[in-house]
């Protein structure tokens, strides 16, 4: 009975444990120190994916997307990385944006006071202008 009785007051503190609200915390913010970028006079995120969306492969692969979904979807751009910590560009991936995962086909870096576009090479791991990247291009 006494052992009954024990695991029974066990129960019953452990179901109030359980059940104790948790306390939400603030999202946790990243400062970055900024090293000589003037982020005051930054292009504009819309200004930097129009800028990616005018390159013909984005456009091709947008319009592969769009087939294939059945006009449903549509390439998607994702700004990775923006000019702050001593980085001069926007860091953008291109891809698919799948129901379980992005599939990046490209990833572009735009300078932040020229809008000039380069391009990782995926084999290489190289960053290359537009124009050397597409002559390297199969």
């Amino acid at each position: 009975m006494k052992k009954c009785c024990f695991s029974l007051c066990i129960g019953i503190a452990l179901f109030f444990v359980a059940c104790e609200p948790t306390v939400k915390q603030a999202p946790q913010t990243t400062v970055y120190e900024n090293k000589g970028i003037d982020t005051t006079n930054l292009p504009t995120d819309d200004k930097v994916l129009d800028r990616i969306m005018g390159i013909a492969e984005v456009q091709e692969s947008n319009r592969q997307i769009d087939s294939l979904s059945e006009h449903k979807k549509g390439v998607a751009l994702m700004i990775v990385e923006r000019p702050a910590d001593g980085v001069p560009y926007f860091s953008v991936k291109v891809g698919y944006d799948g129901d379980t995962r992005f599939e990046t086909y490209y990833l572009f870096y735009v300078d932040a006071k020229t809008l000039e576009v380069k391009v990782e090479d995926i084999v290489s791991g190289e960053v290359l202008s537009l124009d050397e990247w597409r002559k390297r291009q199969p």
